[in-house]
């Protein structure tokens, strides 16, 4: 696969950034609703403006290594080992995000239009479909990330202006709840943020600092406005106590209005969902291929990504009830924790070092030389 010298522009950023959008905002109003009431929202916006503020360090990395991806950097600043180890774990984690949300995915639409299918015919067939993407390349993926990501939004402003009407927005109050757990309500508010790890990933094809920044923060901009609408569209519907015992309020709120002609309204949030659902399998497959690719440059692109797939396939099949899978899924938070806030500015931090003790080094040279020859 050479594809090196395809650029995104400003808006295709955008576009697969918010292409990352997780599978579980289905039920992510009732985990969020647990640990904070309907405070749930402002934690959203907190991990938003920290993710935002910590996105400066991958800035930064891009503008340092310009021509570099991000197994490269590593290498340059960790060496070549702690490197690959870090460039693996994140692929693994890739992997493990796309067969989770596959499990999503068939989870609820079992429950909401393909009732008596079985589970493993649902996630394959899902799954040939986004196999067939990959394996295309990166110019489909970001053309199918641009087409379905406006028709999403089309959808997105429909379903919230049907839902204004009935949504009571007391609900909301007091702001500040006191049913609130701080440390897991932090945690859970980063979960609409858990697959930008993808975007290392993507160094190679960013046409410049300008764009990347610009590109990436309307996207994670984008997720958040998301995320906020649909946790306070959730509380205003149903309350927070009601709230506690449903298992996917963005499908169940849209039972409570009608339109002529059209009996079950749920439908047409699952044909929402389910494009969702489509984006963000693709771009962690899609990066997880990519990623060894850039790690192992004499690896098969095709092959990898059949792997890869034949992983998350297990990886979908194994939690034997959503309780489980949910436990699984617990432990993104701190491995993007870890990746965010810790490794990205880390490896700022030793670059910007290593750069001033090689400045020091050279100064020193230059001074010894010039004393020499004087």
């Amino acid at each position: 696969m050479t594809e090196k010298k395809i650029t995104l522009t400003t808006i295709q950023v955008f576009f697969m950034v918010y292409g990352t959008l997780p599978v579980g905002t289905i039920y992510y109003p009732t985990i969020i609703n647990k640990v904070s009431g309907q405070s749930g929202w402002l934690f959203i916006i907190i991990n938003t403006i920290l993710v935002l503020f910590f996105f400066w360090f991958l800035l930064k990395l891009k503008e340092a290594f310009p021509e570099d991806n991000f197994d490269s950097i590593l290498k340059n600043i960790f060496g070549k080992f702690i490197g690959k180890v870090i460039t693996l774990s994140l692929i693994l984690y890739m992997v493990i995000g796309c067969g989770l949300g596959l499990r999503i995915l068939a989870n609820g639409a079992i429950v909401y239009l393909l009732f008596n299918t079985p589970l493993w015919i649902i996630i394959i067939s899902m799954l040939l479909v986004v196999i067939y993407t990959v394996l295309k390349g990166t110019r489909t993926v970001v053309y199918i990330q641009e087409f379905l990501n406006f028709f999403i939004a089309g959808l997105m402003v429909l379903m919230a202006f049907l839902l204004f009407p009935d949504a009571d927005f007391k609900d909301l109050l007091p702001i500040i709840s006191d049913k609130i757990q701080p440390l897991q309500a932090f945690e859970v508010g980063s979960e609409p943020f858990i697959l930008l790890l993808v975007i290392p990933f993507l160094f190679p094809y960013f046409k410049n600092t300008k764009s990347m920044s610009k590109g990436v923060t309307l996207g994670i901009i984008a997720l958040s406005i998301n995320m906020v609408l649909t946790t306070i569209y959730s509380i205003a519907m149903f309350g927070t106590t009601e709230l506690e015992f449903i298992n996917y309020p963005s499908i169940e709120m849209t039972r409570d209005f009608e339109i002529p002609f059209l009996e079950r309204l749920e439908i047409v949030y699952m044909f929402l969902w389910i494009p969702i659902a489509f984006l963000a399998h693709i771009i962690t497959l899609y990066c997880a291929s990519i990623g060894v690719k850039q790690a192992f440059p004499k690896t098969n692109y095709k092959i990898i990504t059949l792997v890869f797939a034949i992983i998350a396939l297990a990886i979908s099949l194994y939690p034997r009830n959503m309780e489980q899978m949910r436990g699984i899924l617990n432990s993104f938070h701190p491995i993007f924790f870890s990746y965010w806030f810790f490794i990205f500015p880390l490896m700022y931090i030793i670059y910007k070092l290593k750069k001033g003790i090689k400045k020091i080094f050279q100064s020193s040279n230059t001074l010894y030389r010039w004393k020499g020859e004087k």
